[in-house]
Order: structure tokens, then sequence, then C-alpha cells
């Protein structure tokens, strides 16, 4: 006699009310990403006290999985002008072990709230030696389009030790003859979406 038994156990809906943590940070996730596509327009996002706290949070997380949250956290925190964002900025930006795409928005963050603090770390950052983070700022550098951080990114790259990231640059503004087929969106199952 054979019995059979589902493989999985049948899921069961779980009603919030009762944890305001855990809707909040929902109600954020939602909130950073919507406006993300790039046919919608940039959202002015502004946040409660309850929300900040959350978002500073969420801007630590070193083992998310969503670096793309991640990093709406971060920018959406250089909107807010307090000394408490700018030393956490400034924390994530000069940390080793972050990724070079978060150390990147911090600095970008902290460039939009005082473009002369960004260009000092900047500066730092150029020199620290991390490649793909100094080919990011050198970028950035050029975009703002300031005579100041335009002789700062063409300074980084004259010297004779940053040649490799010179070389970088220059095949970067090169465009190479072929047109890049876009990648379908896929899931983290690895699914079409």
């Amino acid at each position: 006699m054979e019995t059979t038994k589902p493989a999985t156990r049948p899921s069961r809906l779980v009603n919030l009310d009762q944890f305001e943590a855990i809707k909040l940070r929902m109600g954020l996730n939602q909130k950073l990403m919507a406006g993300t596509c790039a046919f919608s327009e940039p959202l002015d996002l502004t946040f409660s006290e309850n929300e900040f706290q959350v978002l500073k949070v969420m801007a630590g997380e070193r083992f998310s999985v969503n670096t793309v949250v991640r990093k709406r956290a971060i920018a959406a925190l250089g909107r807010q002008k307090t000394v408490e964002v700018m030393d956490e900025l400034v924390r994530l930006a000069e940390t080793e072990h972050e990724e070079s795409a978060v150390r990147y928005e911090a600095l970008k963050a902290i460039g939009a709230l005082s473009p002369r603090v960004g260009r000092v770390l900047m500066e730092k950052q150029l020199n620290a030696g991390s490649p793909e983070l100094a080919l990011s700022i050198v970028g950035y550098l050029y975009q703002t389009g300031e005579p100041e951080a335009k002789q700062q990114a063409d300074r980084f790259l004259s010297l004779r030790k940053n040649a490799r990231i010179r070389q970088a640059w220059d095949r970067r503004q090169k465009p190479n003859g072929r047109q890049a087929v876009p990648q379908p969106d896929r899931n983290l199952n690895g699914r079409l979406h």
C-alpha cells in the first residue's frame, strides 16, 4: 500500500499587521524600486524618520542579494543633508571590501551632497589603487562637466602608473564597430521574464 504525500508543504499566508518593521521594509523596497525603469521618470522620494533608519540599514547590508536596492538606498540617503548621512556614506566609500559599485554609488552621493568633499574623497580613492573603481570615478568626473573635476581626471590619467586605466578608458570611449546584442532579463532561477 503506497501513500502519496505532497512533496512540499502547503503555503501559508502570514498576516503582517503585527510586524511593523517588515511592512516598513517591504514598503521601502517598493518605493526605492519605483521609477527604476528606463522609461519612467525618477521619483522625488521623501522619507519619514523610521524609514530613514531602515534606509541606513539597507545601505549597509553587505550580504544583500539585490545590489540595485542597496544602490538605490545609498542614492536616497545622499538626498538627506545630515552629518550622520555623510558619515555613513564616507564609511561605505572607504571600505575596501565593499563592492566597487556600492563604493562608487556612495562617492556619487557624497559628491551630490558636497562637491568639494566628493572630489577630495574621489582623489583619495583614485590613489588607493582599485582599477575598476578608478575607471568609474574618472567617468563620473568627466560627466560632471565641472572644469576642476575634468582637470582632476586628466591629471590622474596622465600619470605613468595609471597607463592601464588610461588604456581601458580609451577603449571605453571608442566604439568597436560591433553593436552589443541586448540580453533578455532573467529572474533568479534563470528563467526569462
